[in-house]
C-alpha cells in the first residue's frame, strides 16, 4: 500500500474536500521551512510530505486510484485502463505529475490563488517576515526538493522550468499614511526577455496597516523567458516620526516637563496625525512610571475595517533641579 495520505494529513479516509484543505492549511503554516529556519532540512521534508498528500487527495482522480491501488498504483500510472501504460494518469507507465510544493502553498494562500486568504493574511500569520527567499526561495527552490517538480512519482520526466525568485523591496510610508490610509506608486525597472522596462505599480495602503507588511504582485518582476516572469514583493517601512512611536496598535508620546508640573499638575494639546488638537489634562503626581492613557486616540484596527482604534499613551521625563537654596529647601521640608 505504500504510505497513507490521510495519516500524513491527519484526516480519515472519509474526509470531505474542506476538511483536507482546513488539515493541509494547517500543516503547511506549521512546517513552512521559512517558520521553522532553526531545523530547515526537517521542515523541508515534512513540507513536501503533506504537500505531496493534499496534491492527491484533493485531486478526484489521483484520489480514486490511489484509494484502489495505493501509492504503487499512482507510480505506475494505474487508472482509467487498469495498469501500466494503459493510458491512466498523465505521465502512464512513469507515474503522475505532481505540483510543486511552492506551487501548491501559492495556490492556497497567496493573493488571488485558489481559495486563498489574501496577502496581507498570510504575511500576519508569519509574524509579517516570510522574508528572506522566500517560498521559492530555499537551495535550488522548493521545486528542487526530491520528489517534487521532476523528481520522486515523475520517474524520468524532465523538470519544469522554475520561474525566478521574489524581487523584495522596501517602501518607506509616513506613520500618517498607515492612520488615514493612502495609494500610493512606485515605477520599478524589469527585465523582460533582455529588455529593460519600466513598471508601475500601485499600492494600496489600507489604515491600521504596520510595518512589515507585504503586497504581492504576481509576474510583474523580472522575465526571463515568455510566460515565466517572477513576482515582486513590496514591503511596507515606517518612516519615523517627530512627535510619535507606534507600539502595535498604540501610539506612544514622551514630554518632558519640571518637577513643579510633575508635582502640582498641568495641561497641553498634542496634534493627533489628522491634525486635531487633543487636549490633555495630568491631575496625578507624575512618578517614574506613570503613563497617561487617552483610549480611542492610537492607530486604526485593521481587522475593524477603521471603526476602533488603540490608545494614545503619555510617558513624561522630568527635569528635576540642578540646585536648591537653603530657603527652597526649608520651604519643601516643611509641605512635604
Amino acid at each position: 500500500m505504500g504510505r497513507d495520505f490521510y495519516a500524513d494529513l491527519g484526516v480519515g479516509k472519509g474526509a470531505s474536500d474542506a476538511e483536507l484543505k482546513k488539515a493541509y492549511r494547517k500543516l503547511a503554516m506549521k512546517h513552512h521551512p521559512d517558520k521553522n529556519p532553526e531545523n530547515r532540512q526537517r521542515a523541508e521534508a515534512k513540507f513536501k510530505r503533506i504537500s505531496e498528500a493534499y496534491d492527491v487527495l484533493s485531486d478526484p482522480k489521483k484520489k480514486e486510484v490511489y484509494d484502489q491501488f495505493g501509492e504503487e498504483g499512482l507510480k505506475a500510472g494505474m487508472g482509467e485502463g487498469g495498469f501500466p501504460g494503459g493510458g491512466g494518469f498523465p505521465g502512464g507507465a512513469h507515474g503522475f505529475s505532481a505540483r510543486s510544493p511552492e506551487e501548491l502553498f501559492a495556490q492556497m494562500f497567496n493573493m488571488g490563488g485558489a481559495g486563498g486568504m489574501g496577502a496581507e493574511n498570510i504575511f500576519e500569520m508569519f509574524g509579517g517576515g516570510m522574508g528572506g527567499p522566500g517560498m521559492g526561495g530555499m537551495p535550488g527552490g522548493m521545486g528542487g526538493m526530491p520528489g517534487m517538480n521532476g523528481g520522486g512519482f515523475r520517474h524520468g520526466g524532465p523538470s519544469r522550468p522554475r520561474k525566478p525568485r521574489p524581487f523584495e523591496h522596501k517602501f518607506p510610508c509616513s506613520l500618517e499614511d498607515f492612520y488615514k490610509g493612502a495609494n500610493k506608486k512606485i515605477k520599478l525597472t524589469r527585465n523582460v526577455q533582455g529588455t529593460q522596462r519600466e513598471e508601475v505599480l500601485e499600492i494600496p495602503i489600507k489604515a491600521g496597516w504596520k510595518k512589515g507588511t507585504k503586497l504581492t504582485y504576481e509576474g510583474k518582476g523580472d522575465e526571463p523567458s515568455p510566460g515565466l516572469a517572477g513576482d515582486v514583493i513590496i514591503v511596507l517601512d515606517e518612516k519615523p516620526h517627530p512627535t510619535f512611536t507606534r507600539d502595535g496598535n498604540d501610539l506612544v508620546v514622551r514630554q518632558q516637563i519640571g518637577l513643579k508640573q510633575a508635582l502640582c499638575g498641568f495641561a497641553f494639546n498634542v496634534t493627533s496625525l489628522d491634525g486635531r488638537q487633543v487636549r490633555v489634562e495630568v491631575k496625578d503626581v507624575v512618578t517614574p512610571d506613570y503613563v497617561k492613557v487617552i483610549p480611542n486616540e492610537g492607530m486604526p484596527i485593521a481587522k475593524s475595517n477603521g471603526t476602533q482604534k488603540g490608545a494614545m499613551k503619555l510617558k513624561f521625563d522630568v527635569a528635576f533641579p540642578h540646585h536648591l537654596t537653603a530657603e527652597q529647601k526649608a520651604a519643601l521640608k516643611g509641605i512635604l
